[in-house]
Order: C-alpha cells, then sequence, then structure tokens
C-alpha cells in the first residue's frame, strides 16, 4: 500500500498512460438484495462462493475499502466513487469518466452530441466524501481500530524475493517468466 502512489505516478501515469480509478460503491441492504436475485435459475451463474460469504464478511470488505481510499488516493490519481445501488446511473458516470479523460475527446463529444458531461454529484464522489460518509456507518470507529491487513511472515516475504530474484516481468505477455 505505501508503493501504490509512486508506482501508479511513475509507471503510469508518467508513461502517459491515462488512468482512473474508480470504485463501485453499493449497500449491504443492495447486495443482499442483488444476491438474492442470484438464486433464480435464470441468474445464478452471476453468483460465486466468494459472494455467498459478502454478507457476513461485509465489515471487513468496509474496512478494506476505508483502507484503500485512504492509502492509494493521491492528487495524481484519485479515486472517483460510484453511487452503484443505481447500476444505469452509475455506468453513466464511468462512461463520463472515460470520456473526460482527454480534453479534446470529451469537446468532441459534447459538442457533436450535445451531451453533458459533468459529474452527476448524487452518484458521484471522491475518496475523501466516501470516507465520510463511511464513518457515519455504525460503530466504524471501532471496526476501524480493529482492523489491521496481515502483515506477511519472514518466511513469505522471503519467498516472494526468491521468486522476483529468478522470475523477470514480459512486457510482452503482461506475465512473470523465469529468467
Amino acid at each position: 500500500m505505501d508503493n501504490v502512489e509512486q508506482f501508479e505516478r511513475e509507471q503510469i501515469i508518467d508513461e502517459g498512460i491515462k488512468f482512473i480509478k474508480v470504485y463501485l460503491s453499493v449497500t449491504k441492504n443492495t447486495q443482499k438484495e442483488r444476491l438474492k436475485s442470484r438464486e433464480d435459475v435464470r441468474k445464478n451463474w452471476k453468483s460465486s462462493p466468494v459472494d455467498k460469504m459478502a454478507q457476513e464478511k461485509w465489515n471487513y470488505y468496509t474496512l478494506a475499502k476505508y483502507k484503500i481510499l485512504e492509502y492509494t488516493n493521491s492528487h495524481h490519481s484519485p479515486w472517483i466513487v460510484l453511487d452503484s445501488n443505481e447500476k444505469y446511473l452509475s455506468s453513466v458516470e464511468i462512461i463520463k469518466a472515460i470520456v473526460n479523460t482527454t480534453d479534446e475527446v470529451a469537446k468532441m463529444v459534447e459538442n457533436d452530441l450535445s451531451i453533458d458531461l459533468s459529474p452527476n454529484l448524487d452518484i458521484r464522489r471522491d475518496a475523501h466524501q466516501e470516507i465520510e460518509l463511511m464513518k457515519t456507518t455504525e460503530n466504524f470507529e471501532k471496526m476501524k481500530n480493529e482492523f489491521q491487513f496481515r502483515i506477511p511472515t519472514d518466511e513469505e516475504i522471503q519467498k516472494i524475493n526468491d521468486y522476483r530474484n529468478n522470475h523477470e516481468f514480459d512486457q510482452e505477455s503482461y506475465s512473470y517468466k523465469q529468467k
């Protein structure tokens, strides 16, 4: 987490890649309803075992989300948080965010199609706004104090280092290959 900002800036943004980070935020009740609707035979393909555990692990996910937004939001690559309780409206906001990555494209779309590309502030928030909203959650401070990302053991760190020493990243396949 400590290296995310530097990585995004140096390895993505400084390389000229247009980069946006979108977090689709949904409430526990909305997620519960969506998961229940997936019990229908026509929709059960959408669910996985992880989805089935989502409700019982909700507090962990909430705290991980908090930490991710807190540690990885930056001036160079800010988070766009979308209220995805409204799927259609959040989809529109994603399209707007993508189009707005380039002023030239945004102006062309706006002029040719007379489309309003300004953010819908009922759906779209920044990381700071989302964090403040999360703080209003019941028991949030207690949960926050109890939650920590797991620190890797010395043995796990050694395995990672051994792997890195014996492999190199291949840009063409975008995967690690043995040296």
